[in-house]
């Protein structure tokens, strides 16, 4: 036989009787079916009683001296845990009147007396069953309408043959409504909906209710206290328990999903220096405007724009000041293009058609860096290009105003014009850079429109540059010297050491066409290492040899930065026994600007070691007197531009003139370069320069050259 007996162990039962006898024996018919049972005699010890130790079930007397049962169950119902508490009320009362009023006060159910003691057990174990039936069922209910508030979740049913409408509570405060609202149809909600999607979304929701298919639909509402947000509704079909359909429809406030959504669009797709679109940005959007322009055969611009010299800004004026600039150029270049809808909008949901003709519009993205991309759309011809470019330069040419300083910036730029420089998006990036990258080499500040050559220049410098690796690893370097002359004696002091690669079929390749690419790839710091232990070597050989010389070799301003450079000055000197007042190290004046106070402690530091410091080609940079005032300088190194047009230029002589006597105030050496001609020497002689290096006395020779120069010195007439 199957037991459909409910097991309720340790359940506890408070028996409200003034009568012993009663008490007595539901007590031992209670206990027998595994109860606990607690007993009072009034209906005021029963509140008591319950206030401090809530029971699970009450069994309650009606008739009782003091306060009846009917008032007990009325106060017991009043108390926060007396609410859903089942209260079986005993009564020998049987009518309808008592029944009723028993019912009132609150009772879940009644026993007529005489008591049935084996049917009271029963009664009162499924009672407790049906109560925690209904707890459990009233904390998934208060859990999920928790759930429903947190999730800003409601719903709505529509009967559609009785053409009944409910709606949640929930739904309710969605609209901005009182839970007193009465609301009589689905019509109703298209109230809400805003006056510009109206229309539409009132054709969806009449042909989607009635076509009996599922549905889900996002739309914009604003609410009865005039706030907008967005609602997201899923719709099902359903039949009731009468066999009847209606719609069952959820019905919920994603505004904040929305803004996280748009936040998280901003992150993924924006920059957030410049608010304008980034690289992943670029990468979708031209895809989208290379289908356009396949679809309706027309042609773009991509410009790649790069900020000329900006390393040295973030290096000399700090982080804060170049981020500054950032966005003062895209705010001068946005306001010279056409900008597009989706870009005002922030609006990434770009039309999913393989064709579509969006409006004119220029879009400007900052790919990261100094670096920057300027599409231009709808255009005719590449002649419509210029226009634009032009206005841009003409915006940059005013300074730029910081908390720092006022500065003037210029930008190079190339353009690749789609589809004659390329089809696709890698391609017509490439070239694109490509031609701002030949701008650069054409003297910066300037556009360079790509034509083909650039591919043919390009190869041939990765050629170069995989040459250049491979020229480290097999010693195709060679150092080379030119003499110092002191001018008094015609003696050689010193020489400058230079470094020229002996390529293996090209011969003798100048430092001109590849310290650059050196410096580009990090590979001029494993250059200058070896040239300087070199220097090094043979200097020491030449002392050695009863020559007691100076060497000067150059130091790049990569090889400056790198944190082990002091290292590799003292290791050269170290390994090659050389003193260190017998090496001069020569910087140009960028390093004057580039990070002002680390360059300022490195060379202090290099001091300290006992080398001496040059300023090479001054005059063709940066310099001023300040700076040479508070850099360790020991040497001014006169650049040969000045040298070179003394004889014919009055400002180049009174140029150097004036350097010659300004390296005299501030008892720096003063070294010419580039001294060709009689009259060239003739000059510095007369205003006592202190050095002089040029053909006129010897060209820079190999090692092996300039040792038997050495023993041979050759000198002007």
């Amino acid at each position: 036989m199957i037991n459909y007996l409910p097991k309720i162990t340790s359940s506890r039962v408070l028996v409200v009787d003034d009568d012993e006898i009663n008490r007595l024996l539901i007590r031992e018919t209670l206990q027998q079916s595994g109860l606990l049972v607690e007993e009072v005699e009034s209906g005021e010890e029963a509140i008591e009683h319950f206030r401090k130790n809530p029971s699970d079930i009450i069994l309650l007397d009606v008739i009782m001296e003091g306060i009846d049962g009917f008032e007990t169950c009325s106060s017991l119902r009043q108390l926060p845990t007396g609410l859903h508490v089942p209260i079986v009320m005993m009564t020998g009362l049987n009518d309808i009147k008592s029944i009723t009023y028993a019912y009132k006060s609150g009772a879940t159910d009644f026993i007529t007396k005489p008591i049935n003691y084996t049917i009271l057990a029963y009664r009162m174990r499924y009672m407790l069953r049906a109560n925690q039936v209904f707890n459990r069922l009233y904390s998934n209910e208060t859990r999920l309408r928790k759930t429903q508030e947190i999730a800003k979740l409601g719903y709505w049913e529509w009967n559609i043959k009785q053409n009944t409408f409910y709606i949640s509570k929930q739904a309710l405060k969605i609209l901005g409504l009182s839970d007193s609202a009465n609301l009589q149809h689905p019509q109703e909600l298209l109230n809400f909906i805003l006056q510009e999607e109206r229309e539409s979304i009132h054709t969806y929701f009449s042909e989607a209710l009635h076509s009996n298919k599922d549905f889900v639909i996002e739309h914009k509402i604003i609410t009865s206290d005039n706030i907008v947000k967005n609602i997201y509704q899923e719709a099902e079909l359903q039949q009731d328990s009468n066999g009847q359909e209606q719609w069952i429809v959820t019905i919920q406030d994603i505004t904040e999903r929305k803004k996280t959504e748009a936040k998280i669009v901003r992150l993924a797709y924006y920059d957030h220096l410049t608010s304008l679109p980034n690289k992943v940005f670029l990468n979708e959007y031209l895809t989208k405007i290379i289908d356009q322009s396949k679809c309706y055969n027309q042609i773009f611009a991509i410009l790649s724009i790069d900020i000329d010299h900006f390393k040295r800004i973030n290096s000399s004026w700090g982080q804060k000041t170049g981020n500054e600039l950032l966005q003062q150029i895209a705010a001068r270049i946005t306001k010279c293009i056409r900008t597009s809808d989706y870009l005002t909008r922030g609006n990434l949901k770009l039309p999913e058609q393989a064709c579509y003709q969006p409006n004119k519009s220029d879009t400007l993205i900052r790919l990261g860096g100094d670096e920057f991309v300027l599409l231009l759309t709808d255009i005719n011809s590449r002649i419509e290009v210029q226009p634009i470019i032009q206005r841009i330069y003409k915006v940059l040419q005013e300074p730029f105003i910081t908390e720092k300083e006022n500065c003037y910036l210029t930008i190079s730029t190339g353009i690749a014009m789609y589809p004659n420089d390329g089809q696709d998006t890698d391609t017509l990036l490439m070239q694109a850079e490509m031609a701002m990258h030949n701008a650069k080499q054409q003297g910066r500040n300037n556009f360079q429109f790509f034509h083909k050559s650039m591919n043919t220049q390009v190869r041939q410098r990765l050629i170069l540059e995989n040459e250049l690796h491979k020229a480290i690893e097999r010693e195709e370097f060679e150092v080379y010297y030119q003499p110092k002359i002191e001018l008094t004696e015609y003696k050689t002091v010193g020489m400058e050491a230079l470094v020229r690669w002996n390529h293996p079929e090209k011969g003798i390749i100048s430092p001109v066409n590849f310290i650059s690419l050196a410096e580009e790839t990090d590979l001029i710091c494993l250059l200058g290492e070896w040239v300087l232990q070199q220097a090094c070597k043979h200097t020491k050989y030449w002392h050695k040899q009863g020559f007691i010389l100076k060497v000067a070799v150059n130091l790049s301003t990569v090889q400056l930065k790198k944190p082990d450079i002091l290292e590799n000055i003292r290791k050269a000197l170290q390994d090659n026994d050389l003193p260190a007042e017998y090496l001069e190290l020569e910087i140009t004046e960028g390093v004057l600007i580039e990070d002002y106070e680390t360059s300022y402690t490195i060379l202090s530091e290099i001091k300290k070691i006992g080398v001496y410091i040059a300023i090479d080609d001054f005059g063709t940079g940066y310099s001023s007197l300040s700076y040479l005032k508070k850099f360790p300088f020991d040497t001014l190194k006169i650049d040969q531009s000045f040298i070179r047009d003394l004889a014919t230029d009055p400002d180049s002589s009174a140029l150097t003139s004036a350097i010659i006597a300004l390296s005299t105030c501030l008892n720096l050496k003063v070294v010419a370069e580039g001294i060709e001609t009689n009259a060239q020497l003739d000059f510095m002689k007369k205003h006592q320069c202190d050095e002089i290096q040029g053909y006129l006395f010897s060209p820079p020779l190999s090692y092996k050259d300039f040792d038997n120069w050495l023993r041979n010195p050759h000198h002007p007439d």
